[in-house]
């Protein structure tokens, strides 16, 4: 059973939507709390340039939880300035509504290059796989190492990383998006009791117990994730609920065995420390997780760079190399 979030991405005609400075062209998603949207923010001399808007749905914007929920994900996120990490750029409230200027990624989700490759009967390649796990974990590295502006850890827990959370740009950039159920010791929101945060199927067991989560959770979420990838079914599977979390709580493994002949033993070995039930038998942290995943990458020769990623996705055809630059032809002479 796959569980994920239903993305309500469509290029349905419609006419652009006037929002504060920004038109909203398309609407990419909608969660539980926000939807999202492709915009531009023009400006003068035919400056131009593409966002994501993110704005809170209509039917919580006067909701006090929520609010303040929206404006925590926003101060955290700005606060987190790194490559592999969707970058905020401006946040405000128009009409009434919350919303924050994300940084536009052209490109597709890792959910959407495993349900490509699936459609054509394969899964992803173990350089892509090692590529993109290593991007990430360089990204939760900065995350759950992340300090306030007082020097004081801010004990930094995603919760959410998940294939649609994973951005892949056209020009091989990997970046780690939305953080609407971040969790820190130090932030105002709390889980209320017998409320889940994640998505079942990728959070860690302790995630699932509402127990208290730290950075080795996120490890969990994206060893889930890659061996996913590498596999091209759901690792965790169950025909309810209660079934995937007895799985996972129990470090059940049988599909990456299952249907992983090709996946080599050494990469079998580093996902299943990563995917320990007891977070104390995984790796300590993104750092030491990532060293292994270059050393796998070192030893089966099959290190990329951002430029060898993305010329894997061309040559697939699951992205087009294409200019998105708008060049304004000069005025011309009376």
């Amino acid at each position: 059973m796959r569980y994920y979030f239903r993305s309500m991405a469509q290029d349905y005609a419609r006419r652009p939507e006037p929002f504060g400075q920004y038109q909203l062209k398309r609407l990419i998603a909608t969660g539980g709390m926000a939807e999202i949207f492709e915009a531009r923010k023009q400006g003068a001399h035919g400056f131009e340039r593409r966002v994501a808007i993110k704005r809170i749905l209509p039917a919580l914007r006067t909701d006090p939880r929520f609010q303040e929920m929206f404006c925590e994900e926003a101060r955290i996120q700005a606060s987190l300035a790194h490559p592999n990490i969707v970058e905020v750029l401006d946040f405000g409230q128009v009409e009434g509504r919350l919303f924050m200027a994300l940084e536009y990624v052209d490109g597709l989700t890792c959910s959407d290059l495993i349900d490509r490759l699936l459609k054509r009967h394969r899964t992803v390649d173990l350089a892509a796989t090692l590529f993109v796990l290593r991007e990430v974990l360089r990204g939760l590295a900065f995350l759950h190492s992340a300090c306030d502006s007082w020097g004081q850890p801010l004990d930094l827990v995603h919760r959410d990383i998940a294939p649609n959370n994973v951005l892949i740009s056209k020009v091989g950039q990997v970046k780690i998006a939305d953080f609407g159920i971040y969790y820190s010791r130090h932030a105002v929101r709390h889980t209320a009791p017998g409320e889940l945060k994640g998505k079942i199927g990728y959070i860690s067991p302790e995630q699932a117990r509402g127990d208290q989560v730290d950075g080795r959770s996120d490890l969990f979420s994206l060893a889930v994730m890659a061996a996913e990838m590498l596999i091209g079914k759901a690792l965790f599977q169950g025909e309810t609920v209660l079934d995937v979390f007895d799985s996972l709580n129990r470090g059940d493994l049988t599909m990456l065995h299952a249907h992983g002949d090709h996946v080599p033993d050494d990469v079998k070995q580093v996902l299943a420390r990563a995917l320990q039930p007891n977070p104390d038998k995984r790796y300590a942290n993104a750092t030491t997780f990532g060293t292994d995943v270059q050393w796998l990458a070192q030893r089966h020769g099959l290190e990329m760079e951002s430029y060898d990623f993305t010329e894997w996705l061309a040559d697939l055809g699951l992205i087009a190399l294409e200019s998105q630059v708008n060049v304004v032809p000069p005025a011309r002479k009376p």
